[in-house]
């Protein structure tokens, strides 16, 4: 559908595109990378609390300002939520009080006290999930470690064809590994209080559910004890010493670095060797300090935050051979990942450096990059994009989906269980539709991967018409992205699945003209493409739209107004408080803050280019 078009829009949206591209050329960093803030929620901050005291990291006021942030968090109730605008969250609660009592805040104060009865409320303490909850809180004798479940260490030892092998249960395996190893010597450092104030009255001890969980431990414990445990620890011990990157961190992530330098000190590492050094140092890497306030930045993104940069300059007309983004792709082919080998792999991580876990989103959108950005002349980026290539074409599932990082999708009990806390990847639409996306311009080369790609694509759409993501924000980023990949791969826009996805997405149109689908989505099926209008959000739908219907399209229209007036009528330009990604559903989301610049641009871009080549 098409409709009359204001005569000042194109200009309108003109303007706003070089107001933000400048913006967004402001923010590059010297080294020629781009990197937003990745802002999750107090989960984080109350376990780094917890950690940094066990392993006496906190100096000065880091303690007192890490305890404001989380203050800040709480809500009026007592409560702490894991995403803007969300309900209460037991877990979140429990680790935020846990944490504020560490930071010397008595239990009779009021904010404390509300928050008590809120747990108590909701199940209590004993009823707070398990993983990943419970670790910072047996660390320090607030929760019993026979209530811990962890994978046993000597899982290092089996075939790594085993399904329960931890490189087939999750992608970025140093958490996994640094937890089981220090889970083994159970190193408790007393606080000198209790929770018991947390336990509910009609929750005195652990349910049967529990008891299994931690009766299943122990019984894989104790089987697992036969292969040796000595050898399982010194194999794993060595695993990550060989995994630590060259800042000091693991996978580019704070979760990952701080179990990691749990287990070296239980381990025996002393806080003077230089493992544990290099990685307290590469914690500081992590942390933001923001006046009072001290919070975590989880997951620095600056490998994805700097290829969708590059492409939407590149879309906004800036030439491959400006100095700017010759350094963005200079540092891209500086930061790809080797997996061990010492030599490039072929794929990119989320964040650098980060050696040994490049992923299929990160490599699909740096392909992109240097293909959309490679100077004249110079044949590094195509030699670099031609691994990529043949990078993602291993890591194609059986099913013809692509997932985050693994090519593993075997089945066995239990599976279900560790899929809902973040393990055991199956193919996603997004990861799907970027790496079709990546892949559509190698058609000779790839066909036989486009082929399965796009007919695993087309099964996976839902009887609405929308297809649901898994690491963005669900199927509002999953729809706009299976259109795109769909489109890119040679699929005709009058194709019914395409139809049928761009008319769910212009049917979940707000009336600001913007979209939006709160975390809600993912419990809630009736809030599928519902909720408040975010920008990211909108820019993603946009870029879909505009490939499947042209910049005429009502829909986009109101979109580009709502973008417009989105950067010029608000106090803070463009502004996104909500968590849009998934980092463990149910319980982790993040922001990243550049992506309310980047994501825009992008479509202002886009639209102004399509009005163009008409």
């Amino acid at each position: 559908m098409t409709g009359a078009v204001s005569p000042r829009l194109a200009a309108d949206v003109g303007e706003v595109h070089a107001a933000a591209r400048e913006e967004l050329l402001g923010l590059q960093a010297a080294d020629g990378s781009w990197q937003g803030e990745t802002r999750t929620n107090v989960v984080v901050e109350a376990s780094e609390l917890l950690l940094a005291h066990w392993a006496g990291l906190h100096r000065g006021t880091d303690t007192a300002r890490a305890a404001n942030w989380i203050r800040s968090r709480q809500q009026p109730e007592g409560w702490w939520p894991t995403f803007h605008g969300g309900p209460g969250h037991l877990a979140a609660s429990v680790l935020s009080y846990a944490a504020l009592r560490l930071a010397g805040d008595p239990a009779d104060t009021p904010h404390l006290r509300r928050a008590a009865g809120w747990v108590r409320a909701h199940g209590g303490l004993l009823a707070v999930p398990t993983v990943p909850t419970v670790p910072p809180l047996a660390l320090l004798g607030l929760w019993p470690w026979n209530l811990v479940p962890t994978l046993p260490v000597e899982a290092i030892l089996l075939p790594t064809w085993f399904p329960v092998h931890p490189d087939k249960l999750i992608g970025v395996n140093a958490s996994l590994i640094g937890t089981a190893t220090y889970s083994h010597f159970r190193p408790t450092r007393p606080v000198g209080f209790a929770l018991t104030e947390l336990i509910a009255d009609d929750h005195p001890s652990p349910g049967l559910a529990r008891r299994s969980a931690a009766t299943g431990t122990a019984v894989v414990d104790r089987l697992a004890r036969l292969a040796g445990r000595r050898r399982a620890l010194h194999r794993a011990e060595q695993w990550i010493l060989d995994h630590q990157d060259r800042d000091g961190t693991f996978a580019a992530n704070w979760a990952s670095t701080m179990d990691c330098l749990v287990a070296l000190l239980a381990l025996g590492h002393p806080p003077a060797s230089a493992p544990v050094r290099r990685c307290v140092e590469g914690l500081r890497r992590f942390v933001v300090d923001d006046g009072d306030f001290r919070r975590i930045d989880m997951f620095p993104a600056n490998v994805w935050d700097t290829a969708l940069a590059v492409l939407a300059l590149r879309a906004g007309g800036l030439p491959p051979d400006d100095p700017r983004l010759h350094a963005a792709v200079e540092w891209l082919l500086r930061n790809e990942a080797d997996e061990g080998a010492g030599r490039p792999a072929g794929g990119w991580p989320y964040g650098a450096p980060n050696r040994f876990f490049p992923d299929v989103d990160d490599t699909s959108m740096v392909l992109r990059a240097l293909r959309s950005a490679s100077r004249p002349g110079d044949p590094r980026s195509p030699a670099a994009a031609q691994r990529a290539v043949g990078w993602l074409q291993g890591k194609q599932l059986p099913d013809g989906g692509w997932s985050l990082y693994k090519t593993h999708s075997s089945w066995f009990p239990g599976r279900g269980l560790l899929a809902r806390v973040g393990l055991m990847e199956s193919s996603s639409p997004d990861m799907t539709a970027h790496a079709l996306q990546a892949l559509a311009p190698e058609r000779g080369r790839a066909t036989e991967q486009l082929r399965r790609g796009t007919r695993w694509l087309l099964r996976a759409q839902q009887a609405d018409g929308s297809w649901a993501a898994k690491w963005g924000c669900y199927h509002l980023f999953g729809t706009a992205a299976a259109v795109e990949g769909l489109l890119d791969c040679g699929t005709p826009p009058s194709h019914p699945a395409v139809r049928q996805g761009v008319r769910w997405l212009v049917n979940r149109q707000n009336p600001d003209g913007g979209w939006g689908e709160s975390i809600r989505a993912l419990v809630e099926p009736e809030l599928a493409g519902r909720g408040e209008s975010t920008v990211s959000q909108t820019s993603w739908v946009l870029l879909a739209l505009i490939a499947a219907c042209g910049p005429e399209h009502e829909a986009v229209h109101r979109g580009m107004r709502f973008l417009v007036s989105g950067y010029r009528d608000q106090d803070e330009p463009w502004a996104e408080p909500q968590h849009t990604w998934v980092v463990v559903p149910h319980y982790l989301y993040w922001i990243d803050t550049l992506m309310r610049l980047v994501c825009p641009t992008w479509a202002l871009a886009r639209y102004l280019e399509a009005k163009e080549d008409r």
